[in-house]
């Protein structure tokens, strides 16, 4: 198979589908994720009761507050209610879910988030790449960025694994703040599997208050080579902060809104917190306002239960049902919606 096989296509977990095809496309969303490597040590003998139980609606107010303590909220692993709860979005007209669990996030292989897709009545593309250091399996330590690059590229061009599903995107490859080497080693690898596949790249810089390496990992990709046309950094919405983000807009790349549905505080000496969807949308208009149309991504990045509808969250269809028709009630037209949810994903997806 030649590089840069089947150009202007996008690759499904199905195969190469027609980017007219996609429909409304989520373009960074977890369907089925193991985040409990994450979980806070309890502080005391109440929190460490807290810990162990498993999320209900009781408990939701203090999750939110307090993300990373209960950890069962941190794992989604039941692909009957993933299934349920993705079928919403299908409902609601989507088409298309981008799973962006990469290693050191993923709970099962892409097996049964194709299964899980297929029933729900949506497309799944699936993903290549590590998560931040913390979560890497010990191996990454020793494999060279040719290694890396070699198994970034194999996943791309003969699938995942044995599964024989061919990754569709690379990333989100996790970048701490500090970054690790071997997080900037793996980042390496992704940018020289990008330029052989010309699959898109998304990348998950810090996203915490203080977060300012999106600008430092934006030039390291271009550096590298790759088109700033084919790269994503996530997650540029947990803070409004509009001139930090036209800073990577003004690179060329891609910046996503992809935390919509998400308002949370951390229990931290800082108090840190995640924006709130009004103040995206206010973020998302100016933008729109100063011409950014064509870079902007939207999704979710449900990764944990307390943002799936049957644990009280707004789930995967809250851009589709709420924010769109909130946003077109302040001034968006029909044509940007769809420009949003539709055209931007299929040209971001398309390999190149």
């Amino acid at each position: 198979m030649s590089d840069k096989a089947n150009v202007g296509m996008v690759m499904t977990a199905d195969g190469p589908v027609d980017p007219a095809d996609l429909g409304p496309t989520l373009t960074h969303e977890h369907i089925l994720v193991d985040l409990t490597s994450h979980a806070r040590e309890p502080r005391d003998e109440t929190e460490r009761e807290l810990a162990g139980q498993s999320l209900r609606i009781e408990l939701l107010g203090r999750a939110r507050h307090d993300p990373l303590l209960i950890k069962d909220s941190l794992l989604i692993d039941d692909p009957a209610l993933a299934t349920v709860e993705l079928g919403r979005f299908a409902g609601a007209g989507g088409g298309t879910v981008v799973d962006v669990s990469t290693i050191g996030l993923r709970a099962p292989g892409p097996r049964v988030l194709r299964e899980v897709c297929a029933a729900a009545g949506l497309r799944l593309v699936a993903c290549s790449g590590y998560y931040v250091q913390g979560t890497h399996p010990g191996e990454v330590a020793e494999l060279t960025v040719d290694q890396l690059t070699e198994q970034f590229v194999a996943e791309a061009r003969i699938g995942i694994g044995d599964t024989g599903i061919r990754s569709g995107i690379i990333g989100e490859i996790g970048i701490s703040q500090p970054a690790h080497p071997d997080e900037w080693k793996v980042l390496a690898a992704a940018c020289r599997a990008q330029t052989i596949t010309g699959l898109p790249l998304c990348v998950h810089p810090y996203a915490g208050e203080a977060s300012r390496m999106a600008p430092a990992v934006t030039r390291f990709v271009i550096e590298r080579g790759v088109d700033p046309r084919r790269l994503n950094l996530c997650h540029m919405d947990g803070h409004m902060d509009v001139a930090y983000q036209r800073r990577i807009l003004d690179l060329g790349a891609w910046v996503s809104f992809d935390t919509f549905g998400l308002e949370i505080f951390f229990n931290t000496p800082d108090h840190n917190h995640t924006a709130t969807d009004l103040a995206r949308m206010d973020a998302l208009l100016e933008l729109l306002d100063l011409g950014y149309a064509d870079q902007l991504l939207l999704s979710h990045d449900v990764c944990s239960k307390l943002q799936l509808r049957r644990y009280g969250g707004y789930g995967y269809a809250h851009l589709v049902e709420t924010i769109i028709p909130t946003l077109e009630g302040r001034g968006l037209t029909p044509a940007v919606a769809r420009q949003l949810m539709v055209d931007n994903p299929a040209r971001y997806l398309a390999i190149a």
